[in-house]
């Protein structure tokens, strides 16, 4: 904008888009000898807030015989599309996984395996001039990491030859399953499930001598509801 008004104060510039700040700048001039001559810039004025997205949720769930990592937001209004982006540790490099040309998108389904954590956070963006102008990232998405063990031993008590797994709680965790195989390449299958997220120990009686077995841990989480887990824990031999 030009104005020939030494008195102007002030710029209203309309049609803009939630979440796309503009940047500005003055300068005042003055008429010497039919022409300006200009004074100097002011300092760069942003205008707007870059908008993150919000995220409602993330979880894991299993579906389909296929374990899934589901990360779902609100949609900003006017964006062109958006961007995931996912670390293997919190302090890592985030890369570009996926990205969608839909202003509307709101939710991220990928397979993954299920022992490991992922960290995920998506951006918007907008179109001008053909070119991306991008949003500020959202929080930081994870699932709750594996728990590490503190021993796995056998013992005898009352005559019951046991098989001993220990834990460190996760503080996040609303509970815990505990998997055992009779090899360390499985099948596993459920043989506990806990509701005490402060649970550190299971007591696998009724073993015999000599043959050993596998474990493995994962906690949980709840939301929306159903159990969103954790990544499972390295397997763990007791016996043999």
């Amino acid at each position: 904008m030009s104005t020939s008004d030494g008195k102007c104060e002030n710029f209203v510039n309309g049609g803009q888009k939630q979440g796309l700040p503009k940047y500005y700048k003055v300068r005042a001039y003055q008429m010497v000898n039919g022409s300006k001559s200009y004074g100097a810039f002011s300092q760069v004025q942003q205008i707007g807030t870059p908008l993150a997205p919000k995220v409602r949720f993330f979880l894991t769930r299993e579906r389909d015989g296929q374990f899934q990592h589901v990360l779902n937001w609100e949609a900003i209004s006017g964006a062109a599309g958006y961007e995931i982006y996912r670390a293997d540790s919190a302090d890592g490099a985030f890369a570009l996984v996926a990205q969608n040309a839909d202003g509307n998108w709101e939710n991220y389904v990928c397979a993954e395996r299920d022992d490991v954590v992922r960290y995920y956070k998506v951006r918007a963006y907008w179109l001008q001039n053909g070119e991306k102008i991008y949003g500020e990232f959202s929080e930081v998405q994870h699932n709750l990491p594996a728990v590490e063990f503190r021993f796995g031993q056998d013992r005898e008590r009352n005559g019951d030859y046991q098989y001993v797994l220990n834990w460190v709680a996760d503080p996040q965790a609303a509970g815990y399953e505990v998997y055992r195989a009779a090899s360390e390449s499985g099948p596993f299958t459920l043989a506990m499930q806990t509701s005490d997220g402060g649970c550190e120990n299971y007591v696998d009686g009724g073993q015999t001598r000599g043959v050993p077995k596998y474990y493995k841990v994962r906690p949980y989480e709840i939301v929306n509801g159903s159990k969103s887990y954790g990544a499972f824990s390295i397997v763990q031999k007791i016996g043999g």
